[in-house]
Formats: C-alpha cells, sequence, structure tokens
C-alpha cells in the first residue's frame, strides 16, 4: 500500500477540501459496487468543516493586513487570528477522517495491522490500494445477522 504523498500535501493545503471530496468518491463507490452502507452524515460534515474553516482563514489573512496598513492591527494579531483556525479545521477534519476510516476498515478483509493504520492515517483517498477488493459486501459479511 503506497502513500500519495502529492494528495496529502494538496489535503494539507486546501484544509481538508480534497481529501474530503476523495473519500467522497471512494465511499460512494464502495456503497454502490460493494453494497455497504457508510455514513453520509460524517462526509458532510467533513466536507462543512474546511468550507467554513477555510472562510474564516482567508478572512482573517484579507482583514487583519488591511488593519495592519491602517496602522489598527498588529502581526501578532495576525498570526493568532489565523493559525489556530487552520489548526482547528485540520483537526476536525482528521477526526471526522479517522470515523469515517474506521467504518471502511470494519468492513475489510486480508489487510495486515499496517495497512489498517495507513488508511487510518490517511483516510484511504491518499493510498494507492484496490478498495473494491477489500471491503466485504453487507450480502457477504460473515457477521451479517439473518432476518430469516
Amino acid at each position: 500500500m503506497k502513500i500519495l504523498w502529492k494528495e496529502v500535501r494538496n489535503n494539507i493545503l486546501t484544509l481538508g477540501y480534497t481529501g474530503t471530496r476523495k473519500s467522497s468518491g471512494k465511499i460512494k463507490e464502495i456503497e454502490k459496487n460493494r453494497k455497504v452502507a457508510l455514513s453520509g452524515e460524517v462526509l458532510n460534515i467533513m466536507l462543512l468543516v474546511p468550507i467554513l474553516g477555510g472562510l474564516t482563514v482567508c478572512a482573517n489573512a484579507i482583514i487583519e493586513p488591511i488593519w495592519i496598513i491602517r496602522g489598527e492591527g498588529t502581526f501578532e494579531a495576525l498570526l493568532k487570528g489565523t493559525i489556530p483556525y487552520f489548526f482547528y479545521c485540520f483537526g476536525a477534519f482528521t477526526f471526522l477522517h479517522i470515523l469515517i476510516a474506521s467504518s471502511v476498515v470494519q468492513h475489510t478483509r486480508d489487510l495486515t495491522g499496517k495497512q489498517k493504520i495507513l488508511i487510518f492515517i490517511f483516510g484511504g483517498y491518499a493510498l494507492e490500494w484496490k478498495h473494491t477488493e477489500h471491503i466485504i459486501p453487507e450480502e457477504a459479511d460473515p457477521d451479517a445477522v439473518s432476518n430469516g
């Protein structure tokens, strides 16, 4: 399982937005092809976090320099207003993508412990792996409770 570092870099630079979009595509493909229901609500929250956070970071990055030029703001205020939001966005995104990764890992087979850890860390979107081969369809899930 190879790590796609370019995807990781892009995800960090976009405050999690690209990772959310790629995760969304993989989740939809898993749900369609493998008939595994995963949480779309978590994906929507994952998408909301970088959008709201990105707007906040951009607003601070635009407004604070204007105040600095006017003589009313300081460079310290710019850093205190921008950097924490960046880490909040990325931290919130990371927590939510771990939730998605845990639901994906619960439906997988034939993965080593190292591969599962990589999925938790990178969410699967930044990894070169065949998710449709490793995810067990729900109708073939041996732990599924039958209604008959």
